[in-house]
């Protein structure tokens, strides 16, 4: 996978992002048939003119593909987190298939295989070519991409812009903006997942300066995960005219996107998000009347429309705005003072509670922090996202609290578990990288006399030029040898630290236990629709998807 060159990669032109055969290499490699000119004309010999025209030698559909920083952000969501390359690589055929579809470009010629290629009857291995103008769509300031209460389960991702999402007679546009999304940013997860409803829940429309959204639609992910190969571990029928034993192609992903669907014995529907609108903080049976917000006098964002016995405007109340969260996500924030209440619908969040307090209160604080006055205590969902999170640096999700001195052990570790997810094993050490020039000789000579004596294995070594990969552990023995003679120069003694980190990566602490843990049903911060300042001194998290 490569990433985007800098010129335009256009349909015609997909040989440079693909990567031709260079002719005059190929003219070399191809021997002279003077026995048989004819021939040497059907494969491609001289034209009229006296030139040589040849075909590309065909590849494999991987070899050179082109895949763009906005492929990457949109497969790299946390949403395809358990998905492998292989799979994200045929959702993003099924995206740019629609795109080309939406910019009514169903055909195209491709150098590479030399041939017009069309949608209808392009092979099921192979992605249409990259070609920036049709990435996603263009949308003019205040444009919108649904209302609330329409059939639409697409995933919406923003590439570039903003993009506004409204709650409150949203399927008239919305009268309240709840959240403003940015690059990396996502919505209509739960429809997208076919959690609850396919109806939206609020309205989107693109902010002051525009917007440009990509789109990844539902039926293109179920198809996937409906896809069937053959089972050949079952007994196949011996009747040929039988169908064959077959299995589900993608057992994994299938597993992972159930998780996220949250389809469980303890869930709850949207309409029981109705309870937060109401609020009966007496008993049952007591004489105080129950604080109904849709029956307040004057107030026009909360409402319920079922006109026809249908959900005009989705499954939600109006006003109520749906999110998703993904596990260990922030959900609400410690410092801001709480300007909203939560009610959990399905999956679980876990909270630090106050030592004593048996799991059934919250860290509360009585002041916000000045820092975070104006910041909504809501988390954003971008912990860990390809989103733009210098909103929500992680220091201020964590308890204010005072930094201990990290000694050098410690800070070697830091910056390795920071650094890691981008090192891989394939990865080459040069011998000559380790050491001053003038010592190349002096460090062959000691490794020698090491494999002599059966510590290192040279065997595979053909020139001198000898490398290692990062996962091989030989490795470990050549830094070993050049460091007690005393040859590592001062690069080769801080490669040596990182690989040998690399092959013995330090033990994680383990993750603190969840003191308390709040299901389907409950509700968090029904003070603070009423005024009363409430501060978290902790953060709550997601407990896996919620």
């Amino acid at each position: 996978m490569s990433h985007e060159a800098d010129e335009e990669v256009k349909p015609g032109d997909s040989a440079s992002a693909t990567g031709d055969v260079d002719e005059k290499d190929e003219r070399a490699e191809r021997p002279e048939n003077p026995e048989n000119p004819e021939k040497e004309k059907e494969d491609g010999g001289s034209s009229a003119t006296g030139s040589v025209v040849h075909k590309p030698k065909r590849r494999e559909a991987w070899t050179g593909e082109a895949w763009s920083i906005d492929d990457g952000l949109v497969l790299n969501m946390p949403l395809f987190k358990g998905c492998s390359i292989e799979f994200k690589r045929l959702l993003l055929r099924a995206i740019r298939e629609w795109e080309y579809h939406d910019a009514g470009k169903e055909t195209w010629y491709d150098p590479d295989y030399d041939e017009i290629c069309t949608l209808e009857k392009l092979p099921k291995d192979r992605l249409p070519p990259l070609h920036k103008p049709f990435i996603g769509m263009k949308l003019e300031p205040g444009e919108y991409i649904c209302r609330g209460g329409d059939y639409d389960d697409k995933l919406v991702v923003i590439i570039r812009g903003t993009v506004e999402k409204l709650v409150g007679d949203a399927p008239q546009g919305g009268l309240c903006i709840v959240r403003t999304l940015k690059r990396g940013d996502c919505e209509g997860i739960t429809e997208f997942l076919g959690v609850g409803s396919e109806q939206r829940t609020c309205a989107l429309r693109a902010g002051p300066e525009g917007a440009r959204v990509r789109f990844v639609q539902r039926q293109a992910l179920t198809e996937l995960l409906q896809e069937t190969v053959i089972d050949e571990n079952a007994e196949q029928p011996e009747d040929p005219d039988d169908p064959p034993v077959t299995r589900l192609k993608w057992t994994f992903e299938v597993s992972y996107f159930n998780e996220l669907s949250l389809d469980r014995i303890d869930s709850l529907n949207h309409k029981e998000a109705r309870n937060l609108l109401v609020w009966n903080p007496g008993p049952a049976d007591g004489p105080d009347t129950p604080l109904d917000f849709l029956q307040l006098p004057g107030q026009s964002i909360f409402m319920v429309d079922n006109a026809l016995g249908t959900s005009v405007s989705g499954p939600l109340p109006e006003g109520i705005e749906e999110r998703y969260y993904f596990d260990q996500q922030t959900i609400l924030r410690p410092g801001p003072q709480g300007d909203c209440a939560i009610l959990i619908l399905r999956g679980q969040v876990q909270a630090l509670v106050p030592d004593g307090c048996a799991g059934n209160c919250l860290f509360r604080g009585w002041q916000a922090d000045e820092e975070d006055e104006g910041r909504s205590w809501l988390g954003d969902g971008r912990d860990g996202s390809t989103g733009n999170q210098s909103d929500s640096p992680l220091a201020k999700l964590a308890p204010k609290v005072q930094q201990e001195e990290v000694d050098e052990d410690k800070e070697k570790v830091r910056k390795y578990l920071m650094e890691q997810p981008d090192r891989t094993a394939e990865q080459e050490v040069a011998m000559v990288a380790l050491v001053l020039p003038q010592n190349i000789k002096k460090a062959m000579a000691h490794l020698r006399k090491a494999a002599e004596d059966g510590e290192l294995d040279l065997s595979n070594m053909k020139t001198t030029d000898w490398r290692w990969l990062w996962g091989d552990h030989q490795v470990l023995v050549v830094f070993d040898v050049l460091e007690r003679a005393k040859l590592l120069s001062p690069f080769g003694l801080q490669l040596a630290e990182q690989v040998r980190l690399f092959l013995n990566p330090p033990e994680e602490e383990p993750p603190p236990e969840p003191q308390a843990v709040l299901g389907p049903g409950m509700q968090l911060g029904r003070l603070a629709l009423l005024g009363v300042p409430i501060v978290l001194s902790g953060v709550v998290r997601a407990k896996g998807p919620v």
